[in-house]
C-alpha cells in the first residue's frame, strides 16, 4: 500500500484525488490495449481533508479487497492476526472500541450472549406486565429486531418459563371472562 501511482505495484494504491486514477483500458497507435485492472482508493493526503464521502468510498473499496490486492510486505502480519470477522468484532465489544467502518459498516456491536439474553428477559418481563396485544409469534418478530441472533428456542423457553398463565392461551388477545346473567 504505497502513496502515489506504481504502476508494478500488485496491491492496491492510494491516491490524492480521483484524476490520479489512469484510464482502466488505454488503446495504443500500434494497435495493443493496455487494461489496468488496478484498485485505486482516493484519499487526501492531508487527513484535516478527509470528508464522511472520502472515508465511507475508502471504507467500502477495503472491504471489498482480498487478501491478494495487498502488497507482499503487508501480508505477513495481516495473516499473523489470524482473526474471523466475528472474533475481531468480539475483541472490540470486549475492549468497548467502535467497531472499524470499513469491515462492520454501520453494524451495531453485539453484546456478549449472556447480556443479551438478560436484556431479552428484562424486556419480555416488561412486556409480561401490561396486557397481551399480539400474539406469540408476533412477540418474537419484535425481539428479534430488537436482540439480533435472538434462538427462537431460547425465546421460547423464556416465555415458557416467565409467561402470566394467561399469555400462553391461544390468541392474540385476553379477553375478561363474561358473566351471563339469565332472566
Amino acid at each position: 500500500m504505497r502513496r502515489g501511482l506504481i504502476p508494478d505495484h500488485p496491491g492496491f494504491t492510494l491516491v490524492d484525488c480521483a484524476e490520479m486514477i489512469p484510464p482502466s483500458v488505454e488503446s495504443h497507435p500500434d494497435g495493443t490495449v493496455t487494461i489496468d485492472r488496478g484498485i485505486y482508493i482516493v484519499l487526501p493526503p492531508n487527513d484535516a481533508d478527509w470528508t464522511d464521502g472520502f472515508l465511507t468510498a475508502a471504507y467500502d473499496q477495503l472491504a471489498e479487497t482480498r487478501l491478494d490486492d495487498f502488497h507482499e510486505a503487508l501480508k505477513p502480519p495481516i495473516v499473523g492476526l489470524g482473526a474471523t470477522k466475528e472474533a475481531f468484532a468480539a475483541y472490540c465489544d470486549l475492549m468497548g472500541w467502535r467497531r472499524p467502518k470499513f469491515w462492520f459498516g454501520n453494524e451495531r456491536p453485539r453484546l456478549p450472549a449472556a447480556r443479551r439474553q438478560r436484556n431479552f428477559e428484562t424486556w419480555l418481563k416488561q412486556i409480561f406486565s401490561g396486557p397481551k396485544e399480539k400474539k406469540k409469534l408476533m412477540y418474537f418478530a419484535e425481539a428479534s429486531k430488537l436482540f439480533p441472533g435472538l434462538p427462537r428456542t431460547a425465546f421460547n423457553r423464556t416465555w415458557a418459563r416467565d409467561a402470566p398463565g394467561s399469555w400462553k392461551r391461544s390468541g392474540p388477545f385476553v379477553r375478561e371472562r363474561r358473566t351471563r346473567i339469565r332472566r
